[in-house]
């Protein structure tokens, strides 16, 4: 550094440059200069990260699940899908979004079930609040519950803080997609799946490869809201269409 000028720290770069490329993907950590972020993104008091070695992370894949839903309220997605089951895998980081007209307990089945696939009975710790289908769906699968007070956020202080991250990734998405509210679960799709794939864990792998998966060759990833054409498998009879309002890329939901 020549003398007479200051050094200029990490933070302060930050806050004088524009946001990377790929930070329009999932606008996931915020950026101070993207407009995106500014214009969406819930204010809250910032707290000290828990550092690692004092984190109680499980063992082994697919000890500990937490799961909750996002309530669109009165703005029913595409489908009349009112409903997003957000769910986590402990180990892996790895996210589920699973959209549903309904909070019953045999769609909250159904789409644990499809999330955890052959490893639901391996499940140790099923981390929920104390809703109703949520209590039916462990004794139906007969897994271990810790649960939580309802709407008292600090007894599931870290889920409900993951809630407040997929929210505002779903607001970010459609205010720079330009795409009205019905497409919100689109957004928490393809959210969720960009986060498997390009999240980094303390180890250096993303979601995806910590759950046993190789690392693909080809990864294309989109802003939300791009133009992109999907062709059906062979054998549908059906011609390849471009859809303008989809997911740039998809990807089931299945983490498995």
């Amino acid at each position: 550094v020549s003398a007479g000028v200051p050094e200029v720290g990490k933070g302060e770069l930050k806050r004088n440059l524009p946001p990377p490329p790929e930070h329009y993907i999932n606008h996931n950590p915020a950026h101070p200069n993207c407009d995106i972020c500014n214009r969406s993104k819930q204010k809250r008091e910032q707290h000290k990260a828990v550092p690692e070695d004092d984190k109680t992370l499980p063992d082994k894949l697919w000890q500990r699940v937490s799961f909750d839903h996002l309530d669109a309220g009165d703005w029913d997605a595409v489908g009349g899908r009112r409903y997003g089951l957000v769910q986590h895998e402990w180990k892996s980081n790895a996210l589920g979004f699973e959209p549903s007209r309904t909070r019953k307990i045999g769609t909250v089945e159904d789409a644990t079930r499809s999330c955890a696939g052959k490893h639901v009975q391996e499940i140790q710790e099923l981390y929920s609040d104390n809703a109703p289908e949520y209590k039916l769906l462990k004794k139906r699968l007969k897994l271990p519950a810790r649960c939580s007070t309802p709407r008292r956020p600090n007894t599931n202080a870290q889920q409900e803080r993951r809630m407040y991250t997929v929210g505002d990734a779903i607001r970010a998405k459609l205010l720079q997609s330009k795409l009205g509210l019905p497409f919100w679960a689109h957004a928490g799709i393809h959210y969720t799946a960009n986060h498997n794939l390009t999240q980094k864990n303390p180890d250096g792998t993303t979601p995806y490869e910590a759950l046993g998966h190789k690392p693909p060759k080809h990864v294309y990833l989109k802003p939300f809201g791009c133009a992109c054409t999907f062709v059906p498998p062979k054998g549908e009879g059906h011609k390849s269409v471009s859809y303008t309002h989809l997911r740039a890329h998809d990807t089931s939901q299945q983490l498995v």
